[in-house]
C-alpha cells in the first residue's frame, strides 16, 4: 500500500471589529495577529490583479496600508502595497527603519499583510460592485447627502486616527473640512460631533 502525506490546513479564526474601529484579529495555531487597517482600498482591474501563490491565491490589493501587531512581544510593523507598472510592490516599516519584505522578512508574508482576511476581501468586492452616479448627475438634495456622508466618514476616520497617533490625555479635535468637487467648494463644520454642511462657493 502506498501512503501519501496529506497536507494539513492550518486552522485559523478571524474576529472582525472593522466597522467600529478598523481592527481585525486573526489567530492561527502558531501565532496571533491584530490588524489596524489604515487604508483598505480596492483591487485593481481583473486584467491587472495579482494573486499570492497557490494553493490559496489570495487577490492582492492596491494602495493598501495596514498596521500589524503580532507575537507574544506584540511587535508592530506597518505594511504597504502599491502597484507599479501593473505589478504589486511591498514595503514594511519596522519602527523607523524600512525593509524590503521579499528579500529580508522571514515572516509569513500573507499573514503579515493580512491578505487572507475575509472581511477585507468582502469589503473590496462590495466596493467593486457599487456603482455611483457622477456628482453632476445628482439632484441638489443627493449632492448634499453624499457630501454629508463623506464628511461623517472622514470624521470617524479622524477620531480613529487619534487613538493611534496621540496620547489619551491630548485634546485633539477636528473643527472644519474644506474640499471641492468638480470645482464646487464645500465646507463642513464639526461642532460637538454634529456635522453641518455649507456650500461656500460654486466655481463654474
Amino acid at each position: 500500500m502506498k501512503v501519501t502525506k496529506k497536507s494539513i490546513q492550518e486552522k485559523a479564526k478571524e474576529f472582525s471589529n472593522f466597522s467600529a474601529d478598523y481592527t481585525i484579529k486573526y489567530k492561527t495555531s502558531k501565532r496571533s495577529y491584530k490588524y489596524y487597517i489604515v487604508k483598505a482600498d480596492i483591487y485593481p482591474p481583473e486584467s491587472e490583479l495579482a494573486y499570492t501563490l497557490k494553493p490559496n491565491q489570495y487577490p492582492i490589493p492596491d494602495k493598501y496600508i495596514v498596521e500589524t501587531t503580532y507575537g507574544k512581544n506584540k511587535q508592530t510593523v506597518i505594511c504597504y502595497i502599491n502597484y507599479i507598472a501593473k505589478r504589486p510592490h511591498y514595503k514594511i516599516i519596522f519602527g523607523l527603519e524600512e525593509e524590503d519584505f521579499i528579500s529580508k522578512s522571514t515572516m509569513n508574508g500573507v499573514h503579515l499583510f493580512g491578505l487572507q482576511l475575509k472581511q477585507l476581501r468582502y469589503i473590496r468586492e462590495k466596493q467593486k460592485e457599487k456603482k455611483l452616479k457622477p456628482f453632476a448627475d445628482l439632484s441638489n438634495r443627493m449632492q448634499v447627502i453624499r457630501n454629508k456622508n463623506m464628511g461623517i466618514n472622514l470624521f470617524a476616520d479622524f477620531e480613529n486616527q487619534i487613538k493611534h497617533n496621540y496620547h489619551s490625555q491630548d485634546d485633539v479635535k477636528l473643527h472644519e473640512l474644506t474640499f471641492s468637487v468638480n470645482g464646487s467648494i464645500f465646507h463642513i463644520k464639526y461642532n460637538h460631533f454634529s456635522k453641518e454642511l455649507k456650500k461656500l462657493n460654486k466655481l463654474l
